[in-house]
């Protein structure tokens, strides 16, 4: 979603901004992303067939949204990595900075 609220994609390019997904999964999810009316997909009739990937207007919305508890969620993590830091520096006496 974070990369499509950027800029439109092609199957590939999203594929290789996600290395860590199937080819399966990537397809699946952006399959259920389009059903829900969040993803539009449009077909070339090339050789190969090029199909791009945008947000709709719904998904730019729900993303808009997401996008907030992203940046909550990431800040947090922050702070969780600095109390495991200070947890594991006898418990505060090791000031860091």
């Amino acid at each position: 979603m974070t990369a499509l609220s950027e800029q439109l994609y092609r199957f590939g390019e999203l594929r290789r901004l996600v290395p860590d997904i199937s080819q399966r999964m990537l397809t699946q999810t952006l399959h259920e992303l389009q059903r829900d009316g969040y993803v539009h997909r449009e077909v070339f009739l090339t050789k190969p067939l090029g199909v791009e990937y945008s947000l709709t207007e719904l998904g730019r919305s729900m993303f808009a949204a997401l996008n907030v508890l992203i940046t909550w969620a990431a800040t947090r993590i922050t702070r969780r990595s600095r109390r495991h830091v200070w947890n594991s520096t006898a418990r505060g006496n090791l000031r860091i900075t």
